[in-house]
């Protein structure tokens, strides 16, 4: 997802500094869980498809603008 054959190869970008942390997918996986206050170990491609679900479903809603969505559910 970052452009970067490897994990590896995105490491030794960061350390030549042509590259940074934030070029990282893995890092910012689009979606956060949280349960019970516990943050939920889940890959960036399942943080992708929450994520993208969520906003495809909202758009739909009258009102809806783009930007940070937070949701809470219990």
């Amino acid at each position: 997802g970052c452009g970067v054959e490897t994990c590896y190869d995105l490491a030794c970008a960061i350390v030549e500094g042509t590259r940074s942390a934030a070029d990282c997918v893995s890092l910012h996986p689009g979606a956060e869980v949280r349960i019970d206050g516990a943050l939920m170990a889940i890959s960036p491609f399942i943080g992708r498809i929450i994520a993208r679900t969520m906003e495809g479903m909202l758009s739909a809603l009258k009102g809806f603008n783009k930007g940070t969505i937070e949701i809470k559910i219990g």
